[in-house]
Parts: C-alpha cells; structure tokens; sequence
C-alpha cells in the first residue's frame, strides 16, 4: 500500500506544482497588460478611434485574465485532483483485497467512484476510520462539486451539505447558484486528498 501511495501523493506534487506555475504564469500575463495600458504604449500616435477600440479590446481581456482564466485553471485542476483520488482509492481496494485474500471485489459492489470504493472499504474490509474524519467530509463535498462541474456546467442546484473553504457560492444575471474557486482553494484540496490517503498506508 505505501508504494502505491508514494504513486498517489507524487502525482498531487506534480498538480500542485503545475497549478502554481499556471496561476503565477496568468498573474503575469494580467500584470503586463496593466504596465501596457498604464504606458499607453499600444495608443501612441494613433487615432481616437483606434484608441477607442484597443482600450475596449483589453478591458476584454482584463476580464479573462481576472476572471475567466483563474477560474479554468482552478476548474481544471481541481478535476485533476479528484481523478486521481478516485484512482487510487480504487487501486487501494485492489490491494486490500489481495493483502485480506477477500473473495469479494471492488468490482463486485453497486455504485461507483469514490463512494463505491467508501462501501467496499466499510462493509468488505471493516476499515472505517478514514471515513469518519473531516476530511471524508470534504472530500464528499468535493465529489458533489465534481459532478456539478462535470453534468450542469458549475451550476448549483442546491446548497451543498458542506462548503469547502475557499469556495464562493453566489447568483448569476439568471439567479442560478454558481460558485467560484478562490486561490487557496486548491492547495487545500490538496492536502486534504493527501491527509486522507496517507490514512490507508498501513492496511
């Protein structure tokens, strides 16, 4: 089990270091925007009308790099993260079951992802600890904002059952629930995703 953890928590390095990297790449990119607008040095000697345009064009992508880029990049790492808690709470079982010599397979049980594999750990291999912490809470809302990403484009149907940290819940012009991904919010997902592994090092 530890070396299939070693796996598990190497990959979560490697998101995480992407994730910086990805989110400073974009701060930069917002703070040469600014210098160029604070410069003007797109506008020189050019007409108003050009000038209309351009500032019209960068308040455009202001909004992208403010708003909409921070957000995909978030979005997209935090599915990352997720997969690779499903894939190797998975692979976990298998060992479980190779290491108890149980008859009975993950692949047996009825559900799927992260809560099939809760089941199997529970009902099959009688581990619950690992799911009686605050971070199975977390990681159950995560599973909710997971689907919500993946099946209603970010929105919310209802209030989740716990809020993570560093997650934002407001209305948009429809009055749909949406919610939004603050910077720390993926490192701590992180951490919680390791903290929770590492409990099962020594099945």
């Amino acid at each position: 089990a530890q070396v299939k953890l070693y796996y598990a928590i190497e990959e979560l390095y490697h998101i995480k270091d992407f994730y910086i990297d990805s989110e400073i790449r974009n701060e930069n990119d917002l703070l040469s925007l600014n210098l160029e607008r604070k410069y003007q040095t797109g506008t020189e000697g050019k007409s108003e009308e050009y000038k209309q345009q351009y500032y019209e064009m960068h308040d455009l992508e202001f909004y992208y790099y403010e708003q909409i880029y921070p957000q995909l990049i978030r979005k997209t790492v935090f599915l990352q993260i997720y997969f690779t808690l499903e894939n190797h709470m998975k692979i976990l079982c298998d060992v479980a079951q190779e290491k108890r010599n149980l008859t009975v397979s993950y692949k047996d049980l009825h559900g799927q992802g992260i809560r099939k594999a809760e089941s199997y750990f529970t009902k099959v291999c009688n581990i619950t600890e690992p799911f009686n912490s605050s971070n199975w809470e977390s990681i159950k809302a995560y599973n909710e904002l997971r689907n919500v990403i993946a099946h209603n484009s970010s929105i919310l149907k209802e209030k989740l059952k716990v809020t993570p940290h560093d997650l934002i819940i407001s209305n948009n012009d429809k009055g749909e629930m949406i919610f939004q991904l603050e910077k720390e919010f993926i490192p701590s997902c992180i951490n919680i995703v390791e903290e929770f592994l590492l409990q099962f090092r020594d099945i």
